[in-house]
């Protein structure tokens, strides 16, 4: 009995010297992911700012960004890595909504001008472009686009009209 109690000390020690190495490591393995998740969080915060700076309505990345925080604060890292990144996402739609809308209110101000100087009626698209600027300005790049759209759409249809009439 005696010459087994030597080894099965040895024995436990290893066992339990691998079980808090394991453990250690574990432990250590959730604080890396914490951090990285951390991280996330953090650059997505960055990102809202940036976005919202250019007066973009971002409530939806807030929303997704605030469910993060709390999945994080949980300990559901996965959750809270997952909710960021979704605002991340919803914060590139928009940005590439807002860079629709600026393109198509350049078109949209060039065809103004040059229907101005053929001294074409400009009213109607005139107020779509105004009405565009409103809604660009609140953020509201779908609208905007949309207004731009209808103005240059007025705008050559009132030049095909004039085209097509008999001088």
């Amino acid at each position: 009995m005696k010459t087994l109690f030597v080894p099965f000390v040895a024995l436990t020690f290893l066992t339990l010297g691998s079980i808090s190495s394991v453990a250690l490591a574990q432990s250590s393995g959730d604080l890396n992911l914490r951090a990285a998740v951390q991280s996330i969080g953090s650059r997505t915060r960055a990102e809202i700012t940036r976005v919202g700076d250019h007066g973009t309505n971002v409530g939806r990345a807030l929303s997704l960004q605030a469910e993060g925080d709390q999945a994080l604060r949980r300990g559901e890292l996965a959750l809270a890595a997952e909710d960021y990144g979704r605002a991340r996402e919803a914060l590139s739609v928009l940005d590439r909504e807002r860079l629709l809308a600026v393109a198509e209110r350049s078109r949209a101000a060039i065809d103004l001008q040059r229907a101005q100087r053929n001294g074409d009626d400009i009213a109607w698209a005139a107020a779509k472009v105004s009405d565009g600027n409103r809604a660009f300005a609140t953020g509201n790049y779908i609208t905007a686009d949309i207004d731009y759209a209808e103005a240059r759409a007025d705008l050559i249809r009132r030049l095909s009209t004039v085209q097509r009439l008999p001088s």
